[in-house]
């Protein structure tokens, strides 16, 4: 937390970004992994504008298994979800898989996919994002030729892309999120139930 308090994430993107050293930004993605451990640092992360930066790298196929490890931290936060799904985080993962295939970085694949696990929970976009990225066909691929891990975290994007087979509006995470955007605009959920009967145009898929 320190380290974070101290200015650490900038010179480090840096680094990642711009050293001519394979292993220097090794070392750089290796430190904002540890730093990205601490809640504080992934907010750091996301004003320094990290996101943009290490999703472009992940496209572009550079230091991708420790990369991927950091996104998947900053995925946890609410600020770095909002940004990584802004930044089309959900098809640059679905790509990367699917260039991948069975014959990949083993380590990498695993790690995209845990990428994908974090995005989806409790998130109403993920769902349709990743329907237009065709990600459904390229997970099932995976799961096929992915060891145990790989499939367990396969099998639960796919039950959240298929709604998890709870109520709109059960006791998950997805419905309290739900639940704070119509309380945000003023609306009830028996409102917005009663609307939807009447003409108000809304939908759990964005």
């Amino acid at each position: 937390m320190v380290i974070g308090v101290l200015g650490a994430v900038e010179p480090l993107l840096h680094a990642l970004r711009a050293s001519e050293s394979e292993r220097a930004r090794g070392d750089a993605a290796l430190a904002l992994y540890h730093l990205s451990l601490i809640p504080s640092n992934r907010t750091r992360l996301v004003k320094a504008g990290a996101v943009g930066i290490l999703l472009s790298m992940v496209r572009s196929g550079d230091s991708v298994s420790r990369i991927l490890l950091v996104l998947c931290n900053v995925a946890a936060c609410p600020d770095g979800k909002g940004a990584m799904l802004e930044g089309n985080a959900v098809g640059i993962l679905v790509g990367k898989l699917r260039e991948g295939g069975g014959g990949g970085d083993e380590a990498a694949r695993e790690n995209c996919v845990a990428v994908l696990l974090t995005l989806c929970q409790g998130n109403l976009r993920f769902r349709g994002l990743a329907s237009e990225a065709g990600a459904e066909e390229v997970l099932k691929e995976v799961e096929e030729s992915g060891n145990a891990r790989v499939k367990e975290k396969v099998g639960k994007i796919l039950e959240a892309m298929r709604g998890g087979g709870e109520s709109e509006f059960g006791g998950n995470v997805e419905a309290r999120e739900w639940n704070r955007m119509m309380e945000a605009s003023g609306l009830s959920r028996t409102q917005f139930q009663g609307g939807q009967n009447g003409g108000f145009a809304c939908s759990s898929q964005f």
